[in-house]
């Protein structure tokens, strides 16, 4: 065994030929490029729950959120594609989402929520969605003019705002946390064809 900084290496199975010269980072002068996790919260694998055009309540419902990796720590994950049949997407973790209790992503066309695109064009994104915010068991805790996912008597499912507390069927199914927009093909050139003219130009 070889001992790095007090601590004993593990048996290594491989065998090597006794003539050849080799070691460990630190062993030789040679040295591996390192790479260290930060405190920052880490970015957070979400199942996708659908296409809110298509989407039932049960759709909704059936992702099982895995549990997010601790800040500076990785976190190992065993994909079952039964429980998330639409897959996985990989998204930063603002605030609103590491905080949120059962969170899942599901997929809109922007024209379909109300959302502008600088394009012009109907394009996807990614609305997460809260489907532990105590609203959800207690529809007295509605706030008039906050986005929710809706669902009507059939189960379809909508994402609004509301004057009004939901009637005639409808309940509320998830809290909307916010949409992840991408960046499109327009924006990322310069205004003009001029690099100076993008917002994102430095001098």
């Amino acid at each position: 065994r070889v001992a790095t900084n007090a601590v004993l290496r593990s048996d290594i199975s491989m065998t090597t030929p006794s003539n050849i010269k080799r070691g460990v980072h630190g062993e030789g002068s040679r040295f591996m490029s390192l790479a260290k996790l930060s405190l920052e919260s880490p970015p957070r694998i979400m199942p996708i729950a659908g296409m809110l055009s298509m989407m039932t309540v049960d759709d909704l419902c059936r992702p099982v959120c895995p549990d997010p990796p601790v800040a500076g720590k990785w976190k190992y994950y065993k994909v079952q594609s039964d429980e998330t049949p639409f897959g996985f997407v990989i998204v930063e973790t603002p605030y609103v989402l590491e905080q949120a209790k059962d969170p899942v992503a599901l997929v809109a066309m922007s024209a379909d929520v109300g959302v502008p695109m600088p394009d012009m064009k109907n394009e996807e994104i990614i609305v997460m969605v809260d489907r532990g915010d105590p609203v959800v068991s207690d529809p007295s805790l509605f706030e008039a003019g906050k986005f929710y996912v809706f669902a009507d008597a059939q189960g379809k499912l909508d994402i609004a705002w509301q004057a009004d507390p939901p009637t005639d069927g409808q309940q509320i199914v998830g809290t909307v946390l916010y949409a992840q927009l991408p960046v499109l093909e327009s924006e990322k050139k310069g205004s003009g064809g001029f690099a100076e003219l993008s917002d994102d130009f430095a001098f």
